[in-house]
């Protein structure tokens, strides 16, 4: 597996297998410890030799790269029956030194780095005058099938500057099927981490993103948040990320699929939507969520359905028909899905409450619907002030739109992962 991802990844120093050799260079940790410490290292590595080449500041590290990452490289010392190997790298160059690299505008048009693979993820990126593209690739070592692959490569261009950044992670076991298992429970990370390389990325092309530390012996008062968080942002982030983990693992536990912690995953998303909230002004603001799903449809169908009396969502076929249904809310975003026998839509609205007029709402929906699985992922927000009113809730909304965004749909991609693993393990003649 080593080789084929190193003859692959040529500009990638992927590390040994987590809970290797390296670790003992810190006996006094774990070995699981020493690898996540060994991948920010590489990381922020690769981050100091691009800023070096570009000559600006380099980017800190903050809280929601560093869970990423370790989130990929977790592997704890009693999971014995995998290796992993990671590897990340940047390169960089000026647009009048090199051939240009092409900005691709379809999934068809990525290239695999390595036989085997094949294309999972596609995207265009526009950003602060930058465009470029992300593929993401996953697939099984053809010379041995124990050793699989993903690899979330993205390309980013301006007038002066042309960027690529690849993560790469491995999976190797004796035993079958064990290596994707592992891979799969990780790539909506994989993704998530690449968000988070591509906005340091821009942060490095605008010249940005380094930051004057200060220095411990400094006599400056401590700050009263963290990273723009208070002590009581911090708690609220903490409870429902174990309210969402909790949910995720009810559903992988009902659906009988195994089930992998994402609550640091969870914490990092939840912090980029609370952080750096308003000082001033007297208003609440709100996050929430729901994880609904079957794969007996039998008691929907009915009306009657399970011990909550749940029935179906509709399926709305346009935007107007997802507003009309939620007291003409506006809707920002609404898409037909369709895939693995499974249709239904997502539908993203936001702005002024109809029932309060001072409260900015927002709520996410997610409805699938098959033969033989439904389901329902919702996610909420609201901000609202009896005294500053919807200028100020509006302003507090709209701040944090794409970051709901964002947590939105990886909720919705862990929960789909969930449903459709139990699919799988049903197999093809399930009622």
């Amino acid at each position: 597996m080593r080789g084929w991802l190193l003859g692959g990844l040529s500009a990638l120093v992927l590390m040994g297998a987590a809970g290797g050799a390296r670790a003992q260079e810190a006996p006094e940790i774990s070995a699981e410890d020493a690898a996540m410490l060994e991948a920010l290292a590489e990381v922020d590595a690769a981050f100091g030799r691009a800023a070096t080449s570009m000559g600006v500041p380099a980017p800190q590290l903050g809280p929601v790269m560093k869970a990423l990452v370790t989130t990929l490289v977790a592997h704890p010392d009693d999971a014995s029956d995998y290796s992993l190997v990671w590897g990340f790298d940047i390169f960089s160059e000026r647009t009048d030194e090199g051939p240009s690299m092409p900005i691709l505008t379809h999934a068809g048009q990525c290239t695999p780095p390595l036989a085997g693979m094949s294309v999972v993820g596609f995207r265009r990126l526009s950003q602060n005058g930058a465009v470029g593209h992300r593929c993401v690739f996953i697939g099984a070592d053809p010379e041995e099938s124990d050793a699989h692959g993903m690899v979330a490569e993205t390309v980013l261009q301006n007038s002066e500057r042309q960027l690529r950044s690849r993560i790469g992670l491995g999976a190797a076991s004796d035993a079958d099927g064990r290596a994707a298992e592992v891979l799969d429970a990780r790539i909506s990370t994989l993704e998530a981490a690449a968000d988070e390389v591509d906005r340091l990325l821009v942060e490095m092309l605008l010249g940005r993103a380094g930051t004057v530390p200060v220095h411990e012996s400094d006599p400056v008062e401590a700050p009263a948040t963290r990273d723009g968080l208070t002590g009581d942002d911090l708690a609220v982030i903490d409870d429902l990320a174990r309210q969402l983990d909790d949910s995720l693992a009810a559903l992988a536990d009902r659906l009988g699929v195994e089930s992998v912690s994402v609550r640091p995953m969870m914490t990092v998303m939840l912090a980029d939507v609370f952080k750096d909230l308003p000082d001033e002004g007297d208003y609440g603001f709100t996050v929430d969520f729901e994880i609904y799903a079957v794969t007996d449809t039998g008691g929907l169908d009915a009306g009657t359905a399970d011990e909550d009396e749940r029935q179906r969502r509709p399926v709305y076929a346009d935007a107007p028909a997802c507003s009309a249904a939620n007291k003409n809310l506006p809707v920002i975003r609404f898409e037909r899905v369709r895939m693995d026998g499974l249709s239904g839509h997502r539908c993203i609205l936001s702005g002024q409450s109809p029932d309060v007029a001072d409260a900015w709402v927002y709520m996410a929906w997610f409805v699938l619907e098959g033969p033989n699985a439904y389901l329902e992922v919702s996610t909420g927000a609201a901000a609202a002030s009896e005294t500053d009113g919807y200028a100020l809730t509006s302003r507090i909304g709209l701040e944090r739109l794409d970051a709901l965004n964002t947590m939105a749909g990886q909720i919705e991609a862990l929960a789909l992962e969930t449903v459709l693993d139990a699919g799988e393990q049903a197999g093809p003649d399930a009622e």
